[in-house]
């Protein structure tokens, strides 16, 4: 069985294996910033979404106090009406 030899020469052969596994890395690496990149911008949009949702939130919080505070003062017309005798006038 013959041994294992290593030289010192360097070949077409060695050349495009160095050639060829810069070039992957170089793809690879260029693919990975392409995927960070659509990733910020989905990120960024569900992000304007959230604050897009929280203002909506904050509207129907609103509306909704409005509403609570019409019901008590609607409340406190009637215990009024009902607490004059009608038929005292």
């Amino acid at each position: 069985m013959s041994r294992l030899k290593f030289d010192t020469t360097i070949n077409a052969g060695h050349i495009l294996i160095v050639a060829g596994m810069a070039i992957s890395v170089f793809l690879a690496y260029s693919d990975l910033l392409r995927s960070i990149d659509r990733h910020e911008i989905r990120i960024g949009t569900i992000e304007r979404q959230t604050d897009s949702n929280a203002d909506i939130q904050r509207q129907i919080l609103q509306t909704l106090t409005t509403i609570r505070e019409d019901i008590a003062t609607l409340k406190a017309q009637t215990r009024r009406d009902s607490n004059t005798d009608p038929f005292s006038r």
